[in-house]
C-alpha cells in the first residue's frame, strides 16, 4: 500500500482526533447514565400500563347519512 501524502495524512489525523473526541464524550455520558440508573435502584421502574381498547362511538350504531336522507324524502 502506498503511504498517504502530507495532505491526506493531515486529514486522517484530524478525522482520528474527532473520532477519539466523540468516543470519549460518549463514553463519559454512558458512564454517568449508568451510575445514575444504578443509584436509583430497581424500585423506581415504572409498571407497564394496561392496554385500553377503544370504545365504539354512538355514531357507529346509527344508520349512515345516506340511509337517513332517504327516509326524509
Amino acid at each position: 500500500m502506498a503511504k498517504s501524502t502530507g495532505i491526506l495524512a493531515k486529514e486522517e489525523d484530524l478525522l482520528l482526533g474527532v473520532a477519539r473526541t466523540i468516543g470519549s464524550t460518549l463514553g463519559t455520558v454512558v458512564s454517568k447514565v449508568n451510575s445514575v440508573t444504578k443509584a436509583a435502584g430497581p424500585g423506581t421502574r415504572r409498571r407497564a400500563r394496561k392496554t385500553v381498547r377503544k370504545k365504539k362511538t354512538a355514531s357507529a350504531s346509527r344508520p349512515s347519512r345516506r340511509k337517513r336522507s332517504r327516509k326524509r324524502s
